[in-house]
Order: C-alpha cells, then sequence, then structure tokens
C-alpha cells in the first residue's frame, strides 16, 4: 500500500536525486514516524499503529489527518473494523466552514510588490446558503511566512527557499480588503464544479496541511504551484502538479486548472478604483464637482445643495462619494476618522433616499486570464542591418512587453523576466 501513487500524494513525496524517496514539508508534525519524510512505508506503518491508538480521540492520528484514515481503511478494507472516530476539533472547524462549492480565485498582478508581480491564486469556500452574503465565505491560501517584504535579502532568501510556506483559511472578506480595497487588484474566479465527495476530501487534507510547512520558492514552489498537488488529491485524473518543472506563474496554472475541469462561466470583481472611476464617468460635470465637494471640501453646504436635486442623480452622486472616500482611506491619504467623520453624514442622506436606480451596469468587463497570451515566448526573425542581413533569436520566459497583445493582463503595463535576445 505504501507504493499507491495517492499515498505517495497525500505527504507530497517526491523522487530525490538517488532515487528514494523524500517529503519537502519541513514540519516533524507533518508525520507520524520519526522518519516519515523519507520512508513513506515507515509512515504507512505509523499510520497503521496509530488504528489503535487509545487516548483521547482528538488527539489521534485520525483525527489528526483524516484524509490519511478514509484512504488506509478503503484501501486495506478496514472500514468495518475500525468505525469512524469522533473528531470533535475537525468536525467543528468543517462546520464553519460548510462549502457547498468551491472556486479558484486568481488576483491581477500587482507591481508595487516584488512576491505580487505575477498575480497570486487561492481557493474559495462557498458558504453553503450564503447567496448575497459571500464575504462570509472562506479562502484556502498558501503563502510564505516572511521576516521583510521587500529588498535584496527577500529576494534571496524566496529563491533558495529560505522562507517556509503554510496553508491556512483566511476569511474572504480580509482578501477582498487587501487585494480588491487596498492594492486596486481584479480579482477573477473560476467555479471547479467538485462533487460533494471532492469538497470533502478537499477539506480533510487542508485539516492535515494546517500542520505542515513547505519550502517557498518564488519560481518553482510558489503559492500557484502548491494549489496543483492539493488539486490533484481532490481530483487524482487531473494529474496538475507533473506539467510545471521549471518554473511557475499563477497565470499559468489558473489556465491550468480552468483547461483540466472547465465548469461555470468565471466571475469578475472590478478593483475598487476602477469602480469609482467608472461611476465617476456616469456622472454630469457638474455632479463631478459635488463628489470633490463632499469627499475633500465643504460636505454641510454641498449636501444642502445637493436638497432639490433629482433623487436619483443624488443618489448616484452620494455613492461615487462613498466609494471614493473608501479609495482614499485605503490608498492612504486620509485617517479612519475622517473617513468616518465624512462617510457617515452620506450614507444617512443616501438612505434616507430609499431605492434609487443610481446606476446601470458596472466597468466594461476585461479578458479573462485564461484568454491571455502564453507566458512564455520563442521568437526568430531577419534584421536589416548596414552590413547585410542578420539573423535574430529570442526567448522570453515570463511575460508581457508594450507590443504584446494586453488581453488578460495589466494594460499598459511590461513585465519581463529571463529575456534574451
Amino acid at each position: 500500500a505504501w507504493e499507491d501513487p495517492y499515498w505517495r500524494k497525500l505527504l507530497y513525496y517526491e523522487k530525490g536525486l538517488l532515487g528514494g524517496w523524500r517529503s519537502p514539508s519541513v514540519n516533524a508534525k507533518f508525520f507520524l514516524s520519526r522518519w516519515g519524510d523519507i520512508s513513506p512505508r515507515l509512515e504507512l506503518e505509523a499510520a497503521v499503529d496509530g488504528l489503535y491508538f487509545e487516548g483521547p480521540a482528538d488527539e489521534s492520528p485520525e483525527c489528526q489527518f483524516p484524509e490519511r484514515y478514509r484512504w488506509l481503511k478503503e484501501k486495506l478494507g478496514l472500514a468495518a473494523d475500525f468505525p469512524p472516530r469522533s473528531c470533535t476539533s475537525f468536525e467543528e472547524w468543517k462546520a464553519g466552514l460548510d462549502p457547498e462549492s468551491v472556486s479558484l480565485l486568481f488576483a491581477a498582478g500587482y507591481l508595487n510588490n516584488p512576491s505580487t508581480l505575477y498575480g497570486h491564486t487561492f481557493l474559495r469556500l462557498h458558504k453553503r446558503g450564503g447567496a448575497g452574503a459571500d464575504l462570509l465565505d472562506y479562502t484556502v491560501n498558501y503563502a510564505a511566512t516572511t521576516d521583510t517584504q521587500s529588498g535584496l535579502l527577500f529576494a534571496l532568501k524566496g529563491l533558495v527557499g529560505a522562507y517556509p510556506g503554510q496553508f491556512s483559511t483566511i476569511p474572504y472578506y480580509l482578501k477582498i480588503q487587501e487585494y480588491h480595497n487596498i492594492e486596486n487588484r481584479d480579482l477573477w474566479e473560476f467555479p471547479l464544479g467538485l462533487t460533494p465527495a471532492e469538497m470533502d476530501r478537499l477539506l480533510r487534507h487542508c485539516w492535515e496541511l494546517g500542520k505542515a510547512a513547505f519550502p517557498y520558492r518564488f519560481f518553482t514552489r510558489n503559492c500557484s504551484w502548491q494549489l496543483l498537488p492539493l488539486l490533484d488529491i481532490v481530483k487524482p485524473e487531473l494529474a496538475l502538479s507533473s506539467r510545471f518543472h521549471l518554473w511557475v506563474i499563477p497565470s499559468d496554472t489558473a489556465k491550468a486548472v480552468v483547461n483540466a475541469s472547465p465548469a461555470a462561466e468565471p466571475g469578475w470583481r472590478p478593483s475598487l478604483w476602477k469602480t469609482v472611476d467608472w461611476k465617476r464617468s456616469q456622472l454630469y460635470e457638474g455632479e463631478k464637482a459635488s463628489v470633490l465637494a463632499l469627499a475633500r471640501g465643504g460636505q454641510e453646504a454641498e449636501l444642502k445643495r445637493l436638497e432639490f436635486a433629482d433623487p436619483a442623480r443624488k443618489a448616484a452622486v452620494l455613492e461615487t462619494a462613498v466609494d471614493y472616500l473608501s479609495w482614499r482611506f485605503y490608498a492612504r491619504r486620509i485617517g479612519k476618522a475622517e473617513l468616518d467623520g465624512r462617510t457617515d453624514p452620506l450614507l444617512a442622506a443616501r438612505a434616507a433616499l430609499g431605492q434609487q436606480p443610481a446606476f446601470n451596469g458596472g466597468p466594461a468587463r476585461p479578458a479573462a486570464v485564461t484568454a491571455a497570451h502564453e507566458s512564455f515566448r520563442l521568437g526568430a526573425g531577419l534584421i536589416t542591418h548596414k552590413d547585410g542581413a542578420a539573423y535574430e533569436l529570442q526567448a522570453r520566459f515570463a511575460l508581457q512587453d508594450l507590443l504584446d497583445d494586453p488581453s488578460g493582463y495589466l494594460p499598459d503595463a511590461a513585465l519581463e523576466m529571463g529575456a534574451l535576445r
């Protein structure tokens, strides 16, 4: 049984240079055997021994690693002899998440931070019965635990895997605040169409991954790659992690996941600034001046001047001003006290208007990253030279220059890595 590929996937075993197996997890709590990181067989034997654990159920190996033991009992035909234990901590955690569907989220690139240049991918767990309350959802996120956010040392440590990477479940609204509001990044959402059994498998293994830590490498074992073996466990037929060897870019992994598991039409959440800019484009010049006055000038006088305005137009001005103030706060232009002091009267005035058709539609939806050109490029050409013809060969690992089709990438932006000519 220890030679079963699924068992090796569960513990992330990889073939070493000398032909042996080794798991990259640097946290000893991820293994039951002292030598579990280098021996799938000894780890399996320790798991079998764990079936006879006699202490509190919550402390048993089965409650710490529920997916391992589900597979082990099924593989060895032991389900009747060893009924499931009552794992209170795991069941309470699982009940708090209670997903009815799962999506892959892609946050567009952010050029102000070296670790987010190429975007970020993570999973969103849609809470059951959560229609209209999506901010209560949770995300499954893999990220490096770093001691700094920039500088040469940060880059070097990230290249060699000196930072540990860990999985965590984070409320969705915090990720929206980070990406959508603070960093002004669009969020793309790709439904994965998982079955209830596959979602249960995902939760069981995510619980196990809470005890794992892997060396985080920016180009290879990054946030994007580490989701692939997780999805391979959820749906083994995908075989996603075997597609990437030399480097991994979030946009490429998003394409691979969507192509391997096509489901519903992707969703799109425009950044806060993109929403503000679109709303501003729907206003007349006088209304734009009112927004600036409400957000940055004499608010009381401007509210009095708007008393006789058409209710729908007044609602549009108030909503735009509130969004603009929120953007100024997240952009660190104003503090929390000024945000609250200026926003509260606007919200009260907007509530008094009741339901109004302030805006129809929203920002123009751009092309999804799945429709973008490939990141790797090879090229050849002929160049005219004063001494005659010359030949040119090109290679670029990633990603985009100003002459490339911007569909699916940041418009008017160049981001190249490993460009050789």
